[in-house]
């Protein structure tokens, strides 16, 4: 099995965010390489989130690319890799 990567989405749009909830959930759960775990309509600074699986940065990218920033409206996109709590203070110095 193919080791994957999480990965969110933080969207902002310009307009009416009725459109975005309704493409976001209609977005194909699995596409590529990349496994949609799930979608959100936010308030606030940003106007929706995905989270998905990616295996790579590059895989990450494209899903981006192809199926978030064409979304009617989408002003914004910002792709953060997750990482758990556990792993990232291993990678703390002491």
């Amino acid at each position: 099995m193919q080791e994957t990567y999480p990965y969110v989405t933080l969207i902002r749009l310009s307009g009416n965010n009725k459109s975005l909830t309704s493409t976001l959930k209609n977005l194909p759960k699995k596409t590529r390489n990349c496994t949609i775990l799930g979608t959100w309509t936010t308030f606030g600074e940003y106007d929706g989130l995905v989270q998905f699986i990616a295996p790579s940065n590059e895989d990450a990218m494209k899903f981006v690319t192809e199926n978030i920033r064409p979304i009617r409206g989408v002003t914004s996109a910002e792709t953060l890799p997750l990482v758990t709590q556990r792993s990232y203070i291993e990678q703390i110095p002491e």
